[in-house]
């Protein structure tokens, strides 16, 4: 098996770097393929713009990650405060009104000793405007309309 001298020189850079290598961020960073060509390039070539390639890789990598740590911070601190509020919500709003009055076995229900206003109202109203006027001028003036 021939080692490649460019090999050794990267095998030595992670071994040198082995403990920063152990950073999730880096090793998630380190484990596409693309920043890894950057990495190695970077350590093989030493110029400034192989070394800004893999600095401006690193800092898209690391933003990406912020910006997916936050995104999930958010969800689950609102999931929290959505399950706070909806609890909070149904314990002062319980639904009682299916519940029956007497522990015996009566059946009826508060909601069926609510009174259905909408009847009533129907009830005092006609359909006809004629009905409902109370002026005279108004109703003679109406009378000689229709």
């Amino acid at each position: 098996m021939i080692i490649d001298k460019n090999d050794c020189k990267v095998a030595e850079f992670f071994d040198k770097n082995s403990e920063n290598l152990e950073n999730p961020i880096i090793k998630s960073f380190m484990s596409d393929k693309r920043h890894f060509e950057l990495v190695k390039e970077a350590v093989l070539m030493p110029t400034n713009s192989n070394k800004e390639r893999v600095d401006n890789a690193f800092k898209k990598h690391y933003t990406k990650i912020k910006k997916t740590k936050y995104v999930s911070s958010l969800i689950y601190f609102f999931s929290i405060d959505f399950d706070k509020k909806n609890r909070k919500l149904n314990k002062q709003q319980q639904l009682i009104l299916d519940k029956s009055i007497s522990n015996d076995n009566n059946t009826t229900t508060p909601k069926e000793l609510i009174q259905d206003e909408s009847a009533v109202i129907s009830g005092v109203f006609s359909t006809r405007l004629i009905d409902h006027i109370e002026n005279e001028k108004l109703y003679s003036g109406l009378i000689n309309l229709s």
